[in-house]
Order: structure tokens, then sequence, then C-alpha cells
């Protein structure tokens, strides 16, 4: 067990709030300037409402390249949902990008900036930047990372009640929860506050399913908040994608939530097949759902679309590794991270992926050994044991990616530890024998740490969580035990 981190709040909200600039509107080469929340802008395509804006949303990318791939028929899809309710969206981008994407006459309007738009990063799957203003005003009433949530707070502002969504506060709340609901706790008051602002976001939803499963160890539960998210988010492609890699990453013990997921993501992979996080997302689900052929028909047309994608190219390899039987995808993940391994990729991730490949692949115990002991005496290791192993499972970014080198870490701490394992440490393992599926293992070995603990709130969860899930196998047949 270790120490829950609170990560600091969007940086980039701050930085686009900064990027306000308030210019008289004026034209140019027949172009319509105008204020926008990241700054002063060009209509490249301008798509106007018969009567002023009722709200406008507006999304900025640093280029097509990353999120906009993803996002764009959903951006379409939600100007003709509320076009009637005099609603406008528009998607800022560099002057290149922007004059490519208007020439295709999108549904949305298309605006240039000078450079390149917010200053924000693509994080992978809800990157670009997001504003919503109300009637004719730059200033925007919210602002915040992504797309995911858009349609709340559209609806927020309809309604007059854009308060309600919690401008700023949900947005770190749900950024904290999700890098911090595998330590446990008590937590159910904040997963339900942003739950009941963001209802349609994708990564509000998960933190229901995460929340129980993680802090209170009930599996009904679970099933039951991924049920009420999946008919709340059917029609939600993008957030619907945030979800199922968290969910998906969460746990595995049910083989049923990746067969739903694989089927509800298929028209979102349709309408969105040169957007890498969504084909990946669903890649994953294929490959837990066990539908191999058309699993390797989508991994088939990713490598073109990888190029230069350093972060995404790891992701695929280790995405790969959670088929049935990985190794006919070896060599394609092999040469996905030999080209994520080209500078400036996180060192402990690419050997934690290289790892995956290895032992999943049913490389040698020695060579195993081998590569496990270099990477202990390498600068990428800068841990001890317990608490690589105990981040590497529960921190939402690699939640769920790397379970075999946790796996790894704990066995060498069993072994050099032995019956003089303090309690903390005996929690650390028994969680990751759980995700790498020694169920019962995990069970005996909780049962102990819960007990020395006093049954403290977050080792009695885990222990609720095992048991529960024991006993569910038990019921499937040929489930792994």
């Amino acid at each position: 067990m270790a120490t829950m981190r609170i990560l600091p709040g969007l940086l980039a909200v701050a930085v686009a709030i900064a990027a306000l600039a308030a210019q008289d509107e004026k034209k140019s080469d027949d172009k319509k300037t105008v204020d926008t929340p990241f700054g002063s802008a060009t209509f490249v395509l301008e798509r106007a409402a018969a009567r002023a804006p009722a709200c406008t949303l507006w999304v900025a990318y640093t280029d097509t390249a990353g999120s906009f791939a993803d996002h764009r028929q959903y951006l379409a899809d939600l100007q003709a949902r509320f076009a009637d309710k005099d609603v406008r969206v528009v998607v800022c981008l560099n002057t290149a990008d922007a004059q490519k994407v208007g020439k295709g006459e999108p549904a949305f309007a298309v605006a240039a900036m000078p450079d390149g738009a917010a200053a924000a990063a693509d994080l992978p799957g809800n990157g670009g930047m997001s504003a919503l203003t109300v009637g004719n005003s730059a200033v925007p009433a919210v602002i915040w990372q992504g797309l995911d949530g858009a349609v709340d707070r559209i609806e927020a502002a309809l309604a007059d009640r854009l308060a309600a969504t919690g401008p700023g506060e949900v947005d770190n709340t749900i950024e904290t929860l999700l890098n911090g609901v595998g330590d446990g706790g008590d937590l159910g008051e904040l997963v339900a506050r942003c739950a009941a602002a963001l209802p349609k976001s994708g990564l509000a939803r998960a933190l229901t399913v995460l929340f129980q499963w993680w802090c209170k160890g009930d599996v009904a539960a679970a099933r039951a908040a991924f049920d009420d998210a999946m008919k709340v988010l059917a029609d939600e492609p993008v957030p619907l994608c945030l979800f199922a890699d968290y969910v998906l990453r969460g746990d595995r013990s049910d083989p049923s939530i990746a067969r739903q997921l694989a089927m509800a993501l298929a028209p979102a992979a349709a309408a969105a097949p040169d957007g890498v996080f969504t084909q990946l997302v669903y890649l994953r689900a294929l490959l837990r759902a066990g539908q191999d052929r058309l699993a390797g028909r989508v991994a088939a047309t990713l490598p073109k679309q990888l190029e230069g994608k350093l972060f995404f190219q790891l992701v695929f390899a280790e995405t790969l590794m959670d088929a049935a039987d990985p190794k006919p995808y070896r060599d394609l993940a092999e040469r996905a991270l030999a080209r994520a391994d080209q500078g400036g990729m996180d060192r402990r991730w690419l050997v934690a992926a290289r790892y995956k490949v290895m032992s999943r692949c049913g490389d040698p115990a020695e060579t195993l050994d081998k590569f496990m002991q270099a990477y202990r005496e390498s600068e990428a290791f800068s841990n001890s044991l317990n608490n690589d192993a105990w981040y590497l499972v529960t921190q939402g970014p690699s939640m769920g990616r790397f379970d075999t080198l946790a796996l790894a870490q704990v066995r060498e701490m069993q072994r050099t530890e032995g019956a003089g394992m303090i309690n903390g440490n005996k929690d650390t393992v028994a969680l990751v024998l759980f995700v790498n599926g020694f169920v019962q293992e995990a069970v005996d070995l909780q049962t102990v740490a819960a007990a020395a603990s006093g049954n403290q709130m977050e080792y009695v969860g885990r222990l609720a969580r095992f048991e529960n899930t024991l006993q569910a196998l038990k019921k499937t047949p040929n489930a792994p035990k």
C-alpha cells in the first residue's frame, strides 16, 4: 500500500484563461476575425446561426494529428443535435490545418489561430481545450481540458444551470480521483458528486465503476454502475471511449463487460477510423472479448496510423499482449516498441511494456529474471519494490497496463522479505497477485493483512473485492481462478 497522491489541477486551464485577448471584430481579406476564449481567430468556415447563439462550444486543438481525429465526427453530431437550440460549435486550429479542415465543409465552424490554438497538451484520448461561452460573449463561462462533459455543459447552459456542472472544481476532482481511486478509501461522496455534476462524462462514469471495484470491493454494485453508464453513454462515442479505457483496465474478471464494450464501441470505431485512441480502446475490448479475427483486422491497420506517435506505439504494443494468445502479435508489438524507443518516452513504461511482451509470450524464467535485474539496477527504477508495484497497478495512466512487471516486483519482495514482510507490503503483494489472476492467494494474504491493520477500510475493501470476485469466478465455467 502507498499513500494517495493529490495531483495538481489542470495547468492548461490557467494557460488558456491567461490567453484571453479582447480585440474588436474586423474584416480582413473577407474573413471574419473574432475573439475566442483562446485569443483572436479568423473564421475559415463560418456556420452562422439564424439568431444569436444561445451558447458556443469552442474546442481548440494543437493540430489534426491527435485527438481531433477521435473527436471530429462527434463534434459534427453535437452541432446537428443542438442546432435547433441555437448552439454553435467552433473548432480552432492552426492556419494550415484549419484551411484543410474547412475545405471539407464540416457541419461545425472552423477558425484559424496563428499560434496553433490553445497552449495545451493533447492528452491521449481527451486532448484539446474546450470552452463554453453564453450569448455573444467571448469570455468563457467554463473552460476545461478535453471534450468529455461537453454535452452536460451545453444542456446545463441552455437550462441556465451551468454552475451545477462544477466548473473547475469537478474537473480537478475527477483528475485527482482517477489517479487515486486505486488506493481505496472513503471516496463515495466525491465520486457521486462528479457523476451528478457531469452525468454524461465518460470519466465521471468510469469512477462510479472503479470506486465500487477498488474502494468498496462490491462486484455486483460495480456491475450495476457499469450497466447504468452504458445506458447513458450509448449515444456519446467520445465519452464512451474514455469510459471503456478505464473500465477495461480497471478489472478483467468479468468477460461479459469486454464483450458488451466491444459491441458498443464498434460504431464509434467506424465513425473515427483515423482516431488512434478510439481504435486502441476498441482493440483492447476485442482482444479481451476473444474476438480474435476482428481484432487482427484492427491491429493490421494501426501501424501506419501510429507513425510518429511514440506514446501510442507503446500502448499498441502492450494492448496486443492482452490477447488470450499474444504470441502471434509479438513481432508487431516489438516493432512498435522499437519505434516508441526514439527518445522522450518514459523509460519505466518502456521497460514495463517490454517485460509484458516477454512474460506474456512465455520467455524462459532465466531470461525474465535477467531482464528484471537489469531494470532494478538502472536509472529507470528509482523507487522501492513496493511502491514501484503499487503505483503501476493503481495509478490511472498505468492501471491495468503493466500488471506483469508489478508481479515480478512483488514476487521479489516475497523472496527477499519472507515471513518478516511488513503489513503494508503484504497489502501491496495481495493486490498485485489479485490483478494478475492469483485470486485465492490474494484472499489468503489479504485476510492476514486486513486483520493486522485493525480492519482498516482500505484493507477490508480490497479483501471484499478479492472474496467477491473469487465467488463469482467459481460460478463461471472455465473462468480463470
